[in-house]
C-alpha cells in the first residue's frame, strides 16, 4: 500500500490525531534552525573574514581548486593524482573538470555552486513525491531555507564547492524512478553517484544485486562500462594507473590523519578518535559496520515494493548506513542526509499508516512499537540537524549516535501498517 493510499484510508478525525503536532514541531524546528543559522554565520565569518577554520584544512582550502588544478595538469600532460595535490576522485570526475577549465577558476566555481544549490533543492521535491508526502505550498519556502541553512550545505557550497550535490540528487532521483517503475533509469542514476563519489554509494550496487533488480543492475553496470571506457579513451591508461597508485598510497590515511579521524562521520573514525591507535577498536568498528550491513540486508528481505512505507524507510537507511561504514567522507558529505530527512518527514506525516490491525492480531504489537518510534521523528530530525554543528565546533563524533538513533526509528517506523 502506498503512503498516499494509506493516508486516504484513515478517517479525517483519526488522520488528524496521527499527524504530529505542527505547533510542537514548528517551535522545535524554529529553535534548531536559529541555532544552526548562528553557527553558520560564525563558520562563514571565520572562513572569509579571519581566514581560518575550514581554510586551515590544508589541501581542503578549496576542493574546487583541487579539482580545477587536477584538470589543468591532465590537460598539460602531467599526473593529476600527484600526492601533494591530494586529488582523490575517480577519473570520470576529470571529464567534468575538463569542461570546467574552459572557464576561468572563479566563474567555474560560481556556476558549480549555483548548480549544486539547485541540485540539493531539487532533491527535496523528488524525495517527497517518491515518499508520498504532499507538502503544502506554503511549506516549500521553509524547506528550502532548512536545506540552505543546513551546516553541511554551507560547508559544501560556499566553502568547499565539492561534488556531493549530484550524489544527493542521484539518490533522490533513483528513489523517485523506482517508485514509478523505471528500474533501468534508476540504475543509471545510482551509477552516476558511484562514479562521482564511490564512498557515498558503496551499497547501491550491492542492494540491486541482493534484491535481484536485474534491469537496474544491468543499467548500472552498462553505464559504468560506458563512462569508464570514455574516461579511459580520453584520459589515457596512465591516468587510471596513477589513480590506483594514489589509492594504494592513501588507503591508510583514514587510520592516521588527525583531520580525517575527527571529520569522517563513520564508525571507524569514531573508534579511532576514542581509542587512538587501537587495533582492537578499529576491528570492533569494522565488525559493527558489517553488522549494520547485515541488518540492512535483513530489512530488505522479501518482495520489492516501491511506494510503500517500508520501502521508503529502507531507502532512507541506505545512505545512513553508507555514511557509517564508508572508509572516509567529510562533514560536507552530510548533505546526503537531506534524502533520509525528507523521508522521515513523510513518515511522520503519514504516521498512522493503514488502518491498525485488529486487537490481539500478530501485527498489533509491531504496529504499536512502530507508532512509538515515529513519535520520536521530530527528535531524531533535530539530532541530524544539530549534530553537524557540534562536529564542526568540537570535532567529536556526534554524528554517529545521531545516525544510529535515526536508523532505529526508521527500522521500527517503517513497519507500521505491515506493508
Amino acid at each position: 500500500m502506498s503512503l498516499p493510499t494509506a493516508l486516504a484510508e484513515i478517517p479525517a478525525t483519526r488522520r488528524q490525531a496521527a499527524v504530529p503536532s505542527t505547533g510542537r514541531i514548528g517551535r522545535l524546528g524554529l529553535a534548531v534552525l536559529l541555532v544552526v543559522v548562528l553557527a553558520d554565520v560564525s563558520i562563514l565569518h571565520t572562513q572569509y573574514v579571519q581566514g581560518g577554520f575550514y581554510a586551515t584544512k590544508g589541501f581542503y582550502d578549496s576542493d574546487w581548486m583541487v579539482f580545477y588544478r587536477a584538470a589543468e595538469r591532465l590537460r598539460d600532460g602531467a599526473n593529476p593524482y600527484e600526492l601533494q595535490a591530494q586529488f582523490l576522485n575517480p577519473p570520470p570526475v576529470l571529464l567534468l573538470m575538463r569542461a570546467a577549465i574552459v572557464l576561468p577558476y572563479m566563474p567555474s566555481r560560481i556556476i558549480w555552486s549555483v548548480a549544486s544549490t539547485l541540485m540539493l533543492l531539487t532533491a527535496v521535491p523528488l524525495t517527497a513525491a517518491a515518499a508520498g508526502w504532499r507538502v503544502a505550498r506554503r511549506a516549500w519556502p521553509r524547506l528550502a531555507v532548512a536545506v540552505l541553512a543546513y551546516t553541511p550545505t554551507v560547508l559544501l557550497i560556499p566553502i568547499a564547492a565539492n561534488t556531493t550535490a549530484p550524489v544527493v540528487l542521484c539518490y533522490a532521483l533513483a528513489f523517485r524512478l523506482f517508485v514509478r517503475g523505471h528500474d533501468g533509469r534508476a540504475g543509471v542514476a545510482l551509477c552516476v553517484a558511484a562514479l562521482i563519489k564511490p564512498q557515498l554509494a558503496l551499497l547501491t550496487l550491492l542492494l540491486l544485486l541482493y534484491t535481484r533488480r536485474w534491469r537496474a543492475a544491468g543499467a548500472y553496470l552498462a553505464t559504468a562500462a560506458v563512462v569508464l571506457g570514455l574516461s579511459f579513451a580520453i584520459e589515457g591508461p596512465a591516468t587510471f594507473a596513477n589513480f590506483l597508485r594514489m589509492e594504494r598510497a592513501a588507503s591508510g590515511w583514514a587510520d592516521s590523519a588527525p583531520l580525517w579521524i575527527r571529520d569522517i562521520p563513520g564508525l571507524h573514525a569514531a573508534a579511532l578518535q576514542t581509542f587512538p591507535g587501537s587495533a582492537l577498536a578499529a576491528a570492533a568498528a569494522y565488525a559493527l559496520s558489517a553488522a549494520l550491513v547485515a541488518a540492512l540486508a535483513l530489512y530488505w528481505r522479501g518482495s520489492w515494493q516501491p511506494g510503500t512505507r517500508r520501502f521508503a524507510a529502507g531507502w532512507a537507511m541506505l545512505p545512513l548506513v553508507d555514511l557509517l561504514v564508508a572508509p572516509y567522507s567529510h562533514s560536507d558529505d552530510l548533505t546526503l542526509l537531506i534524502v533520509p530527512a525528507v523521508i522521515l518527514c513523510a513518515l511522520a506525516a503519514a504516521r498512522g499508516g493503514p488502518l491498525p490491525a485488529p486487537v490481539g492480531s500478530p501485527h498489533e504489537s509491531r504496529q504499536a512499537a512502530g507508532a512509538r518510534a515515529t513519535r520520536a521523528i521530530p527528535l531524531v530530525l533535530a539530532g541530524l540537524y544539530l549534530a553537524p554543528v557540534l562536529v564542526v565546533f568540537f570535532r567529536q563524533h556526534f554524528m554517529v549516535p545521531a545516525i544510529l538513533a535515526t536508523l532505529w526509528v526508521l527500522w521500527r517506523g517503517g513497519k507500521v501498517g505491515g506493508d
